[in-house]
């Protein structure tokens, strides 16, 4: 469970920053551009004139429970949190967390802005796949970096122990912490995670159910996922006593994607389009799972699949980019009345090292950066 350090004080909601340079956006009306002005005791919010402030500060009626009078004190505490989401080992940490980071910039320094799976860092959150979209070659070399590219096409020797951490990672793979190749690989590595530690640690059992060592896994709601796929290959290479067969379920995946498959060594790939709970094979019985960046309180088809999820009793795992959005899951969670929870949110140990710029609040967001799990009732 994540803690904070943060420690109440009198609520100072009439006293204003101005930022007469940065190009925010009101988090009222939208309006965009600079000389935005912020809440001052969470230090998170922007808005463009007092007006919207006091607007947003009295929302009344349907509109309560957005109220920032509600919000302000949880956003001080999530402020926090970014401290905490910065505390990786890579050197370039500095940079990648400042909340003015530009990640055009760090991209183009690297050598890898608009080349291979870096396409998907320059993407918005919660993307969903079109036919419009230029979409990867099965075959394209999705890392570009050469010395990462060369490193992760034959598994690491001596075979890895258990991974805990982009340190211990870093150190297998004889890589250099001013590497930036965690922030592609935060989403193989996620699910690495979750197959290592999470998993056995939530459901001790959950190996009764295997069959010749065949790891069964969903991924559910994929949209950029589908770009990297070829990078999933380094679950099975960290855990070569498994075979890995992954199913990638999204309602917006193109139909040129749908079908399309990817087997190398011990991993299969198999993209789906359409919704979870409408496209699942019935005769398919996976041991966990796992939705990035989840999005309950968005998408309301969620509610059937996860009825789905909890009627065949599949240890189900979900990431959040920050602790704002997990708890606007978890309240669209209760409302929904299925008989599940959340889980305490805890700090994805193999996180995206990659600011999200927000234009509407300060608050910190990192892919894949808080992680937990479905409980069932």
């Amino acid at each position: 469970m994540i803690k904070s350090n943060h420690k109440p004080h009198i609520l100072a909601n009439t006293i204003m920053a101005c930022d007469s340079t940065r190009l925010s956006r009101c988090s009222l009306c939208g309006k965009s551009g600079t000389g935005m002005i912020k809440c001052r005791s969470c230090e998170a919010v922007w808005y463009c004139s007092e007006s919207c402030r006091m607007t947003d500060w009295n929302q009344t009626g349907a509109l309560i429970n957005y109220s920032h009078r509600i919000w302000c004190e949880r956003f001080k505490i999530y402020m926090d949190f970014g401290a905490d989401m910065a505390k990786l080992p890579f050197t370039f940490m500095n940079e990648t967390s400042d909340p003015d980071f530009n990640v055009e910039q760090f991209l183009r320094a690297q050598g890898v802005y608009q080349q291979g799976a870096w396409k998907v860092e320059e993407m918005g959150v919660m993307q969903q796949q079109t036919s419009e979209r230029q979409e990867s070659q099965p075959d394209e070399d999705c890392i570009v970096l050469p010395v990462e590219s060369v490193t992760l096409e034959n598994p690491p020797s001596p075979s890895p122990g258990k991974l805990t951490d982009w340190a211990g990672y870093y150190r297998l793979r004889g890589f250099s912490l001013d590497s930036p190749v965690a922030a592609i690989l935060h989403w193989p590595l996620t699910l690495y995670y979750v197959i290592t530690n999470s998993l056995p640690t939530h459901y001790p059992l959950w190996k009764e159910s295997l069959l010749d060592n065949y790891l069964y896994i969903d991924v559910i709601g994929v949209s950029l996922e589908t770009e990297l796929i070829p990078l999933f290959k380094e679950v099975s290479y960290l855990l070569p006593t498994y075979r890995i067969s992954i199913h990638m379920y999204g309602p917006g995946i193109s139909k040129s994607e749908d079908g399309r498959t990817f087997s190398e060594g011990g991993l299969e790939v198999r993209v789906v389009r359409g919704l979870y709970h409408k496209v699942a094979p019935p005769h398919r019985k996976p041991c966990l799972a796992l939705a990035y960046h989840v999005g309950v309180y968005v998408f309301k088809t969620w509610k059937k699949t996860l009825e789905k999820l909890k009627a065949e009793k599949v240890p189900t795992f979900f990431t959040e980019y920050g602790h704002r959005t997990y708890e606007e899951g978890r309240r669209a969670l209760a409302e929904m009345d299925i008989g599940c929870s959340m889980s305490e949110p805890m700090l994805n140990h193999f996180r995206s090292p990659l600011r999200i710029n927000q234009e509407e609040t300060l608050l910190p967001w990192y892919r894949n950066a808080i992680l937990f799990h479905l409980i069932f009732s």
